[in-house]
C-alpha cells in the first residue's frame, strides 16, 4: 500500500479540525442549556433567576418588607434585580462562547445586532494550499479547462 499523499494528509487534518470544532460547539450548547443568571436586590427583598436567553424563570420576594415599600420602590428593586440577573447570565454566556468566536469579536455588539459578520468573516475560508490546488483543478476539469479532456 502506498504512503498517503499530501492531499490525503491535509484532508485528515481538516476532518480532525472539524471534529474538534464540532465538540466545542456541542459543549457550548450544553453550557448554554445550563446557563443561569441570578441576582438579589440590595435590600435582600427580591431575587431573580433568568436563563441564557435572559428570560425570567424565577422571581422571589424573600421577606415581608416589600409590603412596606412604596410601589415605585418595589418596582425599581424588581427591575434592577432582573437586569442584574440578565447581566450575570450574559457574562456566563459570553465566557462559554469565547472559544467559538474570533478573539476580536465584541460580544456586546453581537448581542445588540450591531456586529457585522459579513465584514468579519472572509468570503472564502483559508484552506491549505494543496486543497486549494485540488479544488481549482477540479473546477477546471468540470468546466472543460483541465488536462483530463
Amino acid at each position: 500500500m502506498s504512503a498517503p499523499s499530501a492531499f490525503d494528509e491535509e484532508m485528515r487534518k481538516l476532518q480532525a479540525e472539524y471534529g474538534e470544532a464540532r465538540q466545542r460547539i456541542v459543549k457550548a450548547q450544553e453550557q448554554l442549556d445550563s446557563t443561569v443568571g441570578t441576582a438579589k436586590s440590595k435590600s435582600r427583598v427580591v431575587s431573580a433567576k433568568v436563563d441564557a436567553r435572559g428570560e425570567l424563570t424565577e422571581l422571589k420576594l424573600h421577606t415581608q418588607a416589600w409590603r412596606s415599600m412604596a410601589p415605585a420602590e418595589l418596582c425599581a428593586a424588581i427591575l434592577t434585580t432582573i437586569n442584574e440577573a440578565r447581566a450575570a447570565a450574559q457574562q456566563q454566556l459570553w465566557k462559554s462562547l469565547g472559544d467559538l468566536v474570533p478573539k476580536d469579536v465584541d460580544m456586546s455588539k453581537v448581542q445588540s445586532g450591531k456586529y457585522n459578520w459579513g465584514e468579519a468573516m472572509p468570503e472564502k475560508p483559508g484552506l491549505p494550499a494543496i486543497v486549494e490546488e485540488y479544488l481549482q483543478g477540479s473546477e477546471q476539469t468540470r468546466t472543460g479547462g483541465g488536462k483530463n479532456e
